[in-house]
């Protein structure tokens, strides 16, 4: 409390955490279990989640996940919650919560006669939350998982509720769905829009996933939670196809990165295994009888967290006593493959998965049957299926596989989770600094096959800029090891995710990273292939998707579809925009239009102007050239331009040839047509690249403003003549002119 440091080093933290922790043990253990677990997280073997590190012996929470379930459809509810929601964010605990039983947009409120605002009010509730508490712990900022059901009636609007829009930073968002309803979608058929079993419309459900793969296309966001696959491995599933939501220990979301499905009210603790310290360099094989005490180890260490635990709720302080759920998995995935030398996307490394992790799997529920029978069962045993096979068993679940960020980090991996490598090179950001990191393994096994300082860095430089070792210049051996996430196929990182799925009890944290110029099309299959192959969720990251994405691949691209940019920031174009032409006739002569799209977003990013042989003012073309163009390139979305060109007045001199010729374009201003050019070109570019058209409006002149415009401006009204246009104005024989 007095700000004073008082740890100075690593071991001073785990000789803290070690000596908590093991309060759980009986007196004539604690020592021997104190030394054991500090000796290992010493010597990088293991660590717990950051939560333990930072909180244990401080009366807080070690528990990094966390779900509080279905939120009720009640005022009063609603805020009970955002104050649970708050109170675990203040001791550093990530958060999930389902919406699906709040009303939708429109529907009336019995108790006061008005109208519910919808689900994306409360996830404004949710982040405001987030924003004001999140500083109440020093470690970690707020993490919340909010989920709506695919048929809930506020589901577009939740899809697209984080789609340019940077206030829903705090959060995560998934739609859940039964396979039943992703089959629909696949089929193209109707689904009802439900709510309290009141149906609102029929839409087809294809229209709903596209509008997600869109999305997620998009940004990354939402992702897909399949609950009948969730379900289907739940512990306490004894029901079969009858296991539903009336059951108290069905589940209906994960705490927010998804690796953790959990009841309402649960606390689940993780901890990660370094694969890399079970490579054996003299044999390269694995050291089994090291990866086991590291299991056995871990297993008693998680289990012990459970007991000496500060809960936060009294609510999941029953709910975890009851079930007490633990999460062990493991990091360095990637570099023990490399070490082994075997190919991350390859039949090799499925073969291999079997072995380890049916190893991991066979070993901890070895261990948790011995801790079941020193300790006792769960106190839920009875309703669990361990009681139907006769199994005893310590803790109602054992293996999850997260993304162990900072876990990684402090194990001293570059090799994060089960993911492939990210990178040979990036800038990582933490908070506002970036760091630039050089996988050290590459560099070591390139120094091997090279041994010459001066083209080991030419080769590192040319992998940070491409962001891969994939390139010529790299030694065969290393390019096929060294897979990183980007070379990778949506395939592989499927395959990969759900062959480990098969021996993680609760479900894998894992990203199926894809390049730049993946289309709406791969994500889509990745998603079916997700499903076919028994996954529990997916998310997708198509690289440079978002604006200052943690770990930056290679040279970063703004891309302009998230018109984020800060002020004063101007994209500098690429030499392989796609070009595009149109020839206007206007009233003031014809006038050619010229534009540039970005081949990867279709996004507009360059305007030129120029005049025919007569009429229009060059200076003033130029200047509404480079203005529509640095416009677009500083974040300028297109519709505001086309909006902005639509308003302007229409032209007489515009609208006087159109009668007399009939050969103008389309418009009735130089600007307006101008609008129809881009927004026609705009279009011609999404088509060939595959993307979805925009609702681009152009608004036209009311045809009772052109009839005014005709009467009163075409005739001389000195004289009655018509009038011709000369440079822009209009002129009579009579001597009469006015400019427009």
């Amino acid at each position: 409390n007095t700000g004073e440091l008082i740890e100075h080093t690593p071991e001073e933290m785990f000789d803290r955490v070690a000596i908590h922790i093991s309060k759980a043990e009986s007196k004539d253990k604690r020592d021997y279990w104190k030394n054991k677990f500090f000796d290992f997280m010493n010597n990088r073997y293991l660590m717990p989640n950051s939560p333990t590190l930072m909180n244990a012996g401080k009366n807080k929470c070690l528990s990094a996940c966390s779900v509080l379930g279905r939120i009720p459809d009640s005022l009063e509810d609603i805020y009970k919650y955002i104050w649970y929601n708050a109170k675990l964010t203040k001791y550093g605990c990530g958060v999930g919560q389902d919406l699906s039983a709040i009303r939708p947009n429109g529907e009336i409120i019995k108790s006061s006669g008005g109208k519910s605002a919808g689900v994306i009010n409360w996830m404004k509730l949710i982040q405001a939350a987030a924003d004001t508490t999140r500083q109440g712990d020093t470690a970690r900022r707020a993490a919340n998982m909010v989920t709506l059901r695919f048929n809930h009636p506020d589901i577009f609007d939740f899809i697209t509720s984080k789609k340019n829009n940077d206030k829903f930073n705090a959060m995560n968002i998934s739609v859940t769905i039964t396979d039943e309803e992703f089959e629909k979608a696949l089929n193209k058929e109707e689904i009802w829009l439900e709510w309290n079993n009141k149906k609102y419309k029929k839409v087809n459900a294809d229209k709903i996933l596209d509008v997600i793969i869109e999305n997620a296309w998009y940004d990354a966001e939402p992702g897909l939670l399949f609950l009948d696959k969730i379900n289907k491995y739940n512990p306490f599933n004894l029901q079969d196809g009858n296991f539903d939501e009336t059951n108290k220990h069905y589940m209906i979301t994960t705490n927010p990165c998804g690796e953790q499905c959990l009841e309402d009210f649960e606390f689940c603790n993780l901890l990660s295994i370094n694969l890399e310290k079970i490579y054996n360099e003299q044999n390269n094989n694995i050291n089994t009888e090291l990866l086991k005490e590291m299991i056995y180890v871990s297993i008693r260490m998680l289990d012990d967290i459970i007991d000496v635990n500060e809960y936060v709720l009294p609510q999941f302080k029953e709910k975890v006593l009851n079930n007490r759920k633990i999460g062990l998995g493991v990091t360095g995935f990637a570099n023990l493959l490399i070490k082994l030398g075997i190919k991350y996307d390859s039949e090799e490394c499925l073969r291999f998965i079997d072995d380890l992790f049916g190893f991991i799997k066979k070993e901890a529920e070895y261990y948790n049957q011995q801790l079941a029978k020193e300790k006792g069962v769960f106190p839920a045993w009875n309703e669990s299926i361990f009681a139907k096979q006769n199994k005893k068993r310590r803790n109602a679940t054992l293996t999850t596989q997260a993304p162990t960020g900072s876990i990684s980090t402090i194990l001293g991996t570059q090799s994060y989770g089960i993911e492939p490598l990210f990178a040979i090179g990036y800038k990582r950001r933490i908070v506002d600094n970036e760091i630039n990191e050089i996988n050290e393994l590459f560099k070591q096994m390139l120094h091997k096959e090279i041994n010459d300082e001066i083209k080991e860095q030419e080769i590192i430089n040319e992998c940070c800029k491409y962001g891969t070792a994939d390139l010529d210049c790299v030694p065969q051996k290393l390019r096929e090891l060294f897979r990183c996430a980007n070379d990778i196929s949506y395939e592989w990182h499927v395959r990969v995710l759900a062959r480990i799925q098969k021996y993680i009890d609760n479900a894998v944290s894992k990203t199926v990273n894809l390049p730049e110029n993946t289309t709406k099309e791969d994500v889509k299959n990745t998603y079916e292939l997700a499903f076919k192959l028994g996954c529990k969720g997916i998310t997708i990251y198509r690289n440079n998707s978002r604006k200052n994405q943690t770990f930056q691949i290679g040279e970063e691209k703004n891309s302009l579809q998230n018109n984020n940019l800060e002020r004063g920031i101007l994209i500098q174009c690429s030499d392989d925009l796609i070009g595009k032409k149109r020839k206007l006739i206007t009233g003031c002569g014809s006038l050619h239009v010229n534009a540039y799209f970005d081949p990867i977003t279709g996004e507009l990013m360059e305007v030129f102007l120029s005049k025919g042989s007569t009429g229009g003012c060059i200076a003033y073309m130029n200047a509404l050239s480079r203005q529509i163009s640095s416009g677009l390139r500083s974040g300028q979305v297109f519709e505001v331009v086309i909006d902005q060109l639509n308003s302007i007045t229409p032209c007489p001199s515009y609208i006087r040839r159109t009668v007399l010729h009939k050969d103008t374009s389309k418009g009735s201003s130089c600007p307006n047509a101008l609008g129809y050019a881009l927004v026609d070109m705009q279009n011609e570019i999404y088509d060939e690249l595959g993307i979805e058209k925009q609702d681009n409006k152009i608004k036209k002149v009311p045809q009772k403003t052109l009839q005014k415009i005709n009467n009163e401006i075409l005739k001389c009204p000195e004289c009655g003549e018509l009038l011709r246009t000369v440079e822009g104005c209009n002129v009579c024989t009579c001597g009469y002119s006015a400019c427009s």
